[in-house]
């Protein structure tokens, strides 16, 4: 490793908010991304299947922990809700790992969401098919709970 600065354009996204209490927290507000481009009706058609789950290639990262797969594409789906008891908005964040195969590894891990952003500040963002990058679902404990996350492997 050499000591060159990183110069990087991912940015990311934050909302600052006071509770109830007073206090101020930082949300992180996702973003959006693809790396796949869908341009004729059939792939449209295959993406619209994908983000509303009716992809039958499609399995939860969560029950493929200690799996090693190489990532071929990524897309990033954030989404926003009110919380109904507090009216505050929640940011949330979907993150699908295909494989060249075709498989497909969704979940709503926040931290897989950095980790592939950290792993586009390094390796650059993935093109459509490009693969080359592969990865194992891991379980990290966190400061209240264990979490799913993914640790680059090759």
């Amino acid at each position: 490793m050499t000591n060159e600065i990183m110069v990087s354009n991912i940015k990311e996204s934050y909302e600052i908010t006071q509770n109830a209490e007073g206090k101020f927290q930082r949300k992180a507000v996702y973003q959006m991304f693809s790396s796949i481009t869908p341009e004729t009706k059939e792939q449209k058609i295959a993406m619209m299947n994908l983000l509303s789950g009716d992809d039958a290639n499609t399995q939860p990262l969560g029950e493929n922990i200690g799996k090693e797969f190489e990532i071929a594409d990524v897309i990033i789906n954030p989404y926003d809700k009110v919380n109904e008891e507090t009216g505050e908005m929640e940011y949330g964040v979907l993150s699908y790992l295909i494989t060249p195969e075709g498989i497909v590894y969704v979940t709503s891990s926040k931290s897989v969401y950095f980790s592939l952003k950290r792993i586009f500040q390094v390796f650059g963002e993935p093109h459509y098919g490009a693969g080359e990058i592969v990865v194992k679902a891991v379980k990290k404990q966190g400061q209240q709970f264990k979490y799913t996350d993914i640790q680059i492997v090759g």
